[in-house]
């Protein structure tokens, strides 16, 4: 980072150029009317010379600066001084010397410290010619409106350093504010940029969910469209199984033969096992409302003792076959309980099987 005195001295740099250049201007105007002045009214050498003196200094500050600012004002500093002096020796004019005043503020601007040793040699020439005779200036005045004028210069100029110090502090403070300001800038277009990134990832996401649902969604009515055409196809042949079991169960006398007890028993058990069958295949026509959430039960006063008989009925083949033995209580006496048949014989089917 470039140092605070470097930039005081840079801004003091620019503050001097611009003084040159509107100084610079005013001499040329002052200049060209004594030159005009000079043409048309019959003047003394030693005043016309004054006149293209002056012209002169202006004219080589002028050349100097755009390409060297600073030796631009030292031209003109000492170029006036030295204008001011020959004007004095010239020129009989009591207020003369009190250019002085003016030439001093110039100096603190344009030239640091010049402004001292300008206000000493206007004095002292000036108190040269008073204390000759060879003029008549009111010293004391000009004595003390010099002090003045430089007090004044002083003043303004460490008024014009501390301004620049303190806009100085100023722009450091504005640059690093900005500096953050950036940063935050950035940081900012980050997260807007990975917010975006996400945005685009969610809205992705939701796409293939959206996809993955109805996916899913088809699949569910191909599986009822399934569940439907397979039950169809069971309960057909199904029913005639129950329907022929249960007329030899019920009505053996149709056959006009005896049947054995061992097989009018087998048949009950076929009769049995052929309506829990339908009952699983009532289950299964109500797989889509279970998914749904809409499995309804069918509440009924039911004897559990019953239902535990007729369960064992339907798998004591099935334990005879592994010669197994399956007995129940002689005397279960349970009480009437309001519950759902078909699922309370799946419970006991699953746990028995």
């Amino acid at each position: 980072m470039v140092g605070p005195q470097r930039v005081v001295d840079t801004n003091l740099d620019q503050l001097r150029k611009g003084v040159v250049g509107g100084l610079i201007a005013l001499v040329l105007v002052f200049a060209y009317v004594g030159m005009v002045l000079v043409l048309r009214f019959p003047f003394p050498l030693g005043e016309s010379l004054l006149v293209l003196l002056l012209a002169g200094v202006a004219g080589i500050a002028l050349l100097l600066a755009r390409s060297r600012p600073e030796l631009a004002g030292h031209v003109l500093v000492w170029g006036l001084t030295g204008w001011l002096l020959v004007s004095m020796w010239q020129i009989e004019f009591a207020w003369l010397p009190f250019l002085v005043l003016i030439l001093v503020l110039i100096d603190v601007v344009l030239v640091r410290g010049s402004e001292i040793l300008s206000a000493l040699l206007v004095t002292l020439v000036a108190a040269s010619l008073a204390y000759s005779g060879a003029r008549d200036y009111p010293m004391w005045g000009l004595f003390l409106a010099t002090l003045l004028s430089l007090a004044t210069a002083e003043l303004v100029a460490w008024r014009l350093y501390e301004a620049l110090d303190w806009s100085w502090s100023y722009y450091t403070r504005t640059q690093v504010l900005v500096a953050e300001a950036r940063d935050r800038q950035g940081e900012l277009n980050q997260t807007l940029k990975v917010l975006a990134d996400r945005n685009l990832q969610l809205t992705r996401l939701n796409q293939l969910a959206q996809r993955l649902r109805q996916a899913a969604d088809d699949a569910r009515r191909a599986k009822e469209q399934f569940v439907a055409n397979v039950s169809h196809e069971l309960r057909t042949p199904l029913n005639m199984v129950l329907g022929f079991s249960e007329m030899i169960t019920r009505s053996p006398e149709v056959y006009e033969a005896a049947i054995p007890p061992t097989l009018m028993a087998d048949l009950s058990v076929i009769h049995r096992n052929a309506g829990h069958l339908s009952a699983l295949i009532d289950d299964v026509l109500d797989l889509s409302q279970v998914e749904a959430g809409r499995m309804a039960l069918s509440k009924e006063p039911l004897s559990m003792e019953t239902l535990i008989e007729e369960t064992a009925m339907l798998v004591r083949p099935l334990y005879e076959l592994k010669g197994l033995d399956l007995t129940l209580g002689s005397s279960l006496d349970l009480p009437l309980v309001l519950c759902d048949r078909t699922r309370i014989r799946q419970v006991l089917l699953n746990w028995l099987t």
